[in-house]
């Protein structure tokens, strides 16, 4: 009997702690899934309930409360901001049903906005330091054609002092080939291979250069046509149209004459040029391909040469100019620019004459061109610088020449 007692006794005593147990552990639960942590109103945040996030009771007040976005305290600054701003435009009551549907919306989607457009801007500003890294490296070490890739797109700003650093070391040098005589260049049945660094060299006197020199397959990427000096080698040749992009073609002492026609023309690449004591002559002919340059962008460092018009065949104010096309990166340094125009639309600061003499022009330089220490005599005004007033022959340059 007293066993059955003591049994009794035992199994009250171990319901009502467990009973207590579960009151207490609800007394605690029930403010708990209550409190929240808000986020400050203006943040445009709902308040998120403090939740253990290992817990499944955790779990399931979450899914309870996405139920409920936005929290109370935040739909109660809503509806109080809200009809503030209502009462400041209009003096009838609000749509209070499609205020509220909005409001949901917007709060419910708010997150997804946010991380989309945090990440559309974490984005565009790896994107933004890719492309800086891209320009360093084209600046320090890249060809002339990535420089005016860049210049095209404007992703550099090349103020002078950049420019010139960046010109000369593009048209420097790369490799040093061998030195043939221009005149005879291998066998005429054969198929011309020029090596990278070749120079093509004319000695004293009037040459003509092979319209094959220029067709070699595959064309240099480094090459150099070389004379005895400005006023000993005279050199015909025109339209120099090689195709795709030379990354260095160099032109020393000599007078070229384009005979009646433009000196290059490169209608599929760019030009990288690097002229030293030389002479260009015989470009103004009157037609659409009257320029010194003609291509889809340049590189041009040239020293004490000289682009003279008067001696093609059509001389004149209008008949003859520099440049055509761009971007242009470029550099004149004490030149002699006489009886030509600049060309249509050529300006920019990556374009630099430094030192040089303008005289007899058709058009004034100052107007457009960046001139540093130049000197700029006559302009040609409307009517002046008619054909036979401007006309010059190369015999006055080579008297072994007739005219």
């Amino acid at each position: 009997m007293w066993r059955f007692l003591v049994t009794l006794l035992v199994g009250v005593a171990i319901g009502w702690c467990v009973a207590e147990g579960f009151g207490v552990e609800e007394s605690h639960r029930e403010p708990h899934a209550s409190v929240e942590t808000e986020l400050p109103a203006a943040s445009g945040l709902a308040a998120v309930p403090a939740t253990d996030n290992d817990s499944p009771v955790a779990d399931e007040t979450a899914s309870e409360a996405s139920a409920d976005i936005p929290t109370t305290a935040y739909q109660a600054y809503f509806d109080e901001e809200f009809q503030k701003a209502w009462a400041e435009l209009r003096d009838d009551a609000p749509d209070w049903d499609a205020a509220q549907e909005r409001f949901r919306s917007l709060a419910k989607d708010l997150p997804q906005s946010i991380a989309q457009r945090l990440a559309r801007q974490r984005e565009e500003a790896e994107a933004e330091e890719l492309q800086q890294r891209h320009v360093e490296s084209v600046l320090a070490e890249g060809s002339g054609t990535e420089l005016l890739d860049l210049v095209k797109k404007r992703a550099v700003a090349l103020d002078p002092s950049l420019a010139r650093k960046v010109l000369d070391r593009i048209v420097t040098r790369q490799s040093v080939g061998p030195t043939l005589q221009g005149d005879n260049v291998g066998d005429r049945r054969k198929k011309l291979d020029l090596v990278d660094g070749t120079t093509l060299y004319f000695g004293p006197g009037v040459h003509a250069l092979q319209e094959r020199l220029l067709h070699a397959n595959p064309f240099p990427v480094d090459v150099t046509i070389q004379g005895a000096g400005i006023d000993s080698t005279l050199l015909r040749i025109n339209d120099i149209t090689i195709p795709g992009n030379v990354e260095r073609f160099a032109l020393v002492d000599l007078t070229i004459d384009s005979q009646d026609d433009g000196l290059f023309d490169l209608r599929q690449g760019a030009l990288v040029l690097d002229m030293e004591n030389v002479r260009v002559v015989g470009f103004d002919a009157g037609h659409g391909g009257a320029y010194v340059f003609s291509a889809r962008g340049y590189v041009i460092r040239a020293r004490y040469c000289q682009f003279l018009g008067g001696y093609g065949r059509s001389p004149g104010k209008g008949m003859g100019s520099l440049i055509r096309g761009r971007p242009i990166v470029a550099r004149f340094e004490n030149c002699d620019f006489s009886r030509l125009g600049i060309g249509v639309g050529v300006a920019g600061p990556a374009l630099l004459f430094s030192r040089c003499r303008f005289d007899e022009m058709w058009s004034d330089p100052r107007e457009r061109l960046q001139l540093e220490d130049c000197h700029v005599g006559q302009i040609f005004e409307i009517g002046e610088g008619r054909r036979e007033d401007v006309r010059r022959h190369l015999s006055e340059l080579f008297p072994e020449l007739r005219r």
